[in-house]
């Protein structure tokens, strides 16, 4: 599969920079596996690699979220909830329209790169 050079530079930064804010996800971080280890041409490796890494932050946002609404006021609840709701806007827009499996592998880099910075997000409120 033949994909330009500019994509591979965009995949590998992708990857990099996801790696290195996934570290701050405390609970998570020792869970995660390094998907920048698996060259890019192993499409399938990265994918089970990425879709583990998205199981393991999504349960650890959901856990979070519960836990800072629990500390919220009725009113601090519902402004989360908008802002939630937002947040879920703004992850949708990393569906990418190329369907092939690499669009696929930068699709998955971008939920997890947006569902750890909102786990940071959430964490970082319960402070």
């Amino acid at each position: 599969m033949y994909f330009s050079t500019t994509a591979h530079r965009f995949f590998i930064h992708s990857i990099a920079t996801m790696i290195i804010s996934v570290a701050a996800v405390s609970a998570s971080a020792q869970q995660l596996l390094n998907c920048s280890e698996i060259p890019a041409a192993d499409v399938p490796a990265q994918l089970e690699c990425l879709d583990n890494n998205y199981a393991i932050l999504d349960k650890d946002l959901n856990q979070t979220y519960k836990n800072v609404m629990a500390t919220l006021t009725d009113d601090q609840k519902k402004s989360l909830r908008e802002e939630q709701r937002k947040w879920l806007k703004k992850k949708a827009a990393c569906k990418n329209k190329d369907d092939s499996p690499r669009g696929y592998v930068g699709q998955l880099v971008c939920e997890v790169d947006e569902t750890q910075k909102r786990v940071v997000y959430l964490k970082s409120m319960v402070k």
